[in-house]
């Protein structure tokens, strides 16, 4: 009788994409002898990546960048706002001196050389007169974004101090601010890659193809100062814990201290990433029950109680500060009303377009092109090309509704941990897209440039940005099942390092122009 062929990985341990482990070639061979340094150098290409672009775009962009600057200013002076705040001083002086009208002024105002030149291209006094009164209709403006949560202003402050340290000033310190984006990036394709390793230990596919995703996801909110930049890494680090507390149900009580806390740095850094709690609630609700199954939920209480009281008392917290202070627990109540916005009687919610088929494919396929791309403007034309848009959207709909297929297909086949982290992903991609459809239903607009009463849509991408990683997770799921379901006897690396490069391709074609601009860092 011949002996059995032992097995790489036990039963309960495979899924799909595994027999990839099993006989790796070519690609799949010499990454997988080389995964760490290829890993390291994805975070070191991410990193570089963002520093580069964050480098080349003039300073200050449409989406809410002066905001964002003039709030990380006020942290970095020790104070935290309780209320809607005018312009800070030291914010408005590299404000009103270094304007760029590349992003709200039309291509016409520079045909006709209507658009204002770089300070120093300008006689001194020409450019005093021109930045006063910039500095003065700047000093009359309340910063909308001065009730934001705390979390990224606390430490893009800390980090703004440094640079004065090391003697940036003005405009460079500006920079130096947006350059704290190129450490977070870096952490976060680590962050994602070891999330991973963890949870798919033997599908080489998402190992490597998460990270490498990441690394080249072409989000342009990445390239200036702007809370949603860290709300990814924060919000991946708190999805993985969660996944562990879950799989893992032996964890100390330490490590359920540390994954509250994730999930309330996760909220305190942007209140969209509320979604967060999605996942939190779903896993008390299965380590209760696993646990009462088994005979001992006396002895897990201690452990999610404490993961509970550590997420959700921080939070209570700035809540409770927000009400005292400005009578609104979230602190947006100033915000919608400085917007313009107005609640909508309940009666005329369900007359939005978006519950017509077009409105219904209008909102999702601008929300994921939006997603991947962003939403900067340049000359008042967004950056964006409708080919590229249009493969964002496809692939997005094809492979997450495929690996939605796969985890309803073969679930005995696929371990817990897996099963968890997909069903998880899909609850906050849901979640996210429900939040957004909310935002879009629940306000009449008015004036407001965007959304509008014309275009009553809100698909800012980057406000559900932090999911992005259980994102990947499922688009890396949905294309590997679909590649097996067709048989096609390719790498799925050579397809991933495909998709990446036309996707850098697209975003380098469409930068080109912002590299030559004469108002950013390199023409200083």
């Amino acid at each position: 009788m011949p002996e059995a062929v032992p097995q790489l990985h036990p039963p309960e341990r495979r899924s799909q994409g595994r027999e990839d482990a099993r006989h790796p070639r070519g690609l799949d061979r010499f990454v997988q002898r080389h995964e760490l340094s290829i890993v390291l150098l994805l975070c070191i290409l991410g990193a570089a990546r963002i520093f580069i672009f964050s480098t080349a775009f003039p300073m200050f962009n449409n989406v809410d960048e002066p905001a964002h600057f003039d709030l990380v200013c006020v942290y970095a002076q020790g104070h935290m706002p309780a209320q809607m705040e005018k312009y800070n001083p030291e914010a408005v002086e590299v404000l009103s001196w270094y304007p760029s009208p590349d992003y709200l002024s039309p291509q016409e105002a520079f045909d006709q050389g209507a658009a204002a030149p770089p300070a120093k291209e300008i006689p001194p006094a020409a450019a005093a007169q021109m930045a006063s009164a910039t500095a003065a209709a700047f000093s009359s403006w309340d910063n909308p974004e001065s009730t934001q949560p705390p979390v990224y202003y606390a430490v893009a402050g800390a980090w703004y101090r440094l640079g004065k340290l090391l003697g940036f000033s003005d405009i460079r310190l500006a920079y130096w601010t947006r350059w704290l984006n190129v450490l977070i990036y870096g952490l976060l394709v680590w962050t994602a890659y070891a999330c991973i390793r963890r949870l798919y230990p033997g599908n080489l596919a998402l190992r490597i193809g998460v990270p490498l995703l990441v690394a080249f996801f072409p989000q342009d909110v990445f390239y200036g100062i702007n809370n949603d930049v860290m709300s990814p890494l924060l919000f991946t680090a708190a999805f993985y814990s969660l996944l562990r507390v879950c799989t893992e149900g032996s964890k100390s009580r330490l490590f359920h201290l540390v994954t509250g806390l994730s999930v309330a740095a996760a909220f305190l850094v942007k209140v969209s990433n509320v979604t967060i709690f999605l996942p939190l609630g779903l896993v008390l609700i299965t380590v209760l029950r696993k646990a009462r199954a088994e005979g001992r939920l006396r002895k897990a209480l201690p452990g999610t109680g404490l993961m509970v009281l550590a997420a959700v008392a921080p939070v209570a917290l700035w809540m409770a500060r927000n009400y005292s202070t400005l009578g609104d627990l979230t602190g947006a109540a100033d915000k919608i009303t400085l917007l313009g916005w107005t609640y909508k009687p309940l009666a005329e919610v369900f007359h939005h377009p978006v519950f017509s088929p077009a409105g219904a494919w209008v909102f999702l396929s601008e929300l994921i092109a939006w997603f991947w791309r962003g939403e900067y403007v340049w000359r008042l034309i967004p950056i964006a090309m409708p080919a590229c848009d249009l493969f964002y959207v496809l692939t997005t709909l094809a492979f997450v509704g495929a690996a939605v297929a796969a985890l309803l297909g073969r679930r005995e086949r696929r371990p817990a941990d897996e099963r968890y982290a997909g069903w998880m992903g899909v609850a906050v991609l849901a979640a996210s897209v429900m939040m957004m459809l909310v935002l879009s239903i629940m306000f009449d607009f008015g004036g407001c440039y965007y959304p509008s009463a014309e275009f009553p849509f809100f698909v800012s991408g980057r406000l559900i940005v932090g999911a992005v990683v259980p994102f990947m997770i499922l688009y890396v799921t949905g294309l590997d099942y679909l590649m097996a379901r067709l048989r096609l006897n390719v790498s799925r690396l050579w397809v991933l390092l495909a998709i990446v490069v036309l996707i850098t391709g697209c975003e380098t074609a469409l930068s080109l122009k912002v590299f030559a601009s004469p108002y950013n860092w390199f023409h200083l």
